[in-house]
């Protein structure tokens, strides 16, 4: 069990982070104003709302972030949920939320966005309801993170994506087309898939110069077991698309 101290960031403080570059996902930059009563001299003015994921996570959030963030995704239609890249950029670019939203805008608020995001998102699902798709996205989702990072030697990239993968798997789950969530023959489809993972990162590898030659068979054992673990996650046509569509996004580039 993890706990994200998550609030620290807000500009009362002024704890903000710079933000950096990193493929595929969106960059920061700002939520509603909320009544609030002075402290007494000497009490912390500091207060929390802890909440569990589903794979029993906990996050935490100042309850001014966290009241923010909850009335801007009642704001949104049931219907036309937003992607969590293109959600973070409306919460912290809204005008209304300028000056409120720090708690959001850093590269570790980015994060908290997203947990935050999937916490919600997942009551518009269904808790229970797809409980195995949602694991097997969520962890082949995790397996390609792991997979890059470790090819990687790690980086923050790979570090923040570790948190915010509980956002993009909600969004898979709320875009869950039920007619590829079949009995839909997937096995070429998915073979050719992972035959090609293998073969970027088996190539990539031999032409990486951060690794000493005798340390690679045993770089490349691993890298070849995560993608086989990653395979059997991939159990039916739309979460096949749904984990080519992330490599895409957000794995798919070299150095």
């Amino acid at each position: 069990m993890k706990t994200l101290l998550l609030a620290c960031i807000l500009m009362l403080y002024g704890c903000t982070k710079t933000q950096t570059s990193v493929p595929g996902k969106p960059q920061a930059d700002s939520i509603p104003p909320v009544s609030t009563t002075a402290a007494e001299p000497g009490k912390d003015t500091v207060q929390w709302v802890k909440l569990a994921l589903n794979d029993s996570t906990t996050i935490e959030y100042t309850k001014l972030g966290y009241s923010i963030f909850e009335r801007w995704f009642n704001k949104m239609d049931p219907k036309k949920i937003l992607h969590p890249d293109e959600a973070w950029k409306d919460l912290i670019g809204l005008k209304e939320y300028r000056g409120y939203s720090d708690e959001f805008s850093s590269e570790v608020g980015q994060d908290g966005f997203y947990m935050l995001y999937a916490y919600f998102l997942q009551k518009v699902n269904g808790v229970k309801k797809y409980d195995k798709e949602r694991l097997a996205l969520f962890s082949a989702y995790r397996n390609m993170n792991h997979l890059k990072g470790y090819y990687e030697y790690g980086g923050t990239y790979y570090g923040h994506m570790h948190d915010s993968i509980y956002g993009y798997t909600e969004y898979s789950i709320y875009t869950l087309d039920k007619n590829l969530n079949s009995k839909t023959d997937i096995t070429k489809e998915k073979k050719a898939f992972i035959t090609m993972l293998k073969k970027v990162f088996t190539e990539e590898l031999k032409e990486d110069g951060n690794t000493l030659q005798s340390k690679k068979p045993e770089r490349l054992g691993k890298m070849m077991a995560i993608i086989d673990d990653m395979e059997a996650q991939l159990i039916n046509a739309y979460i096949l698309n749904q984990v080519k569509q992330f490599y895409a996004d957000y794995y798919d580039y070299w150095m």
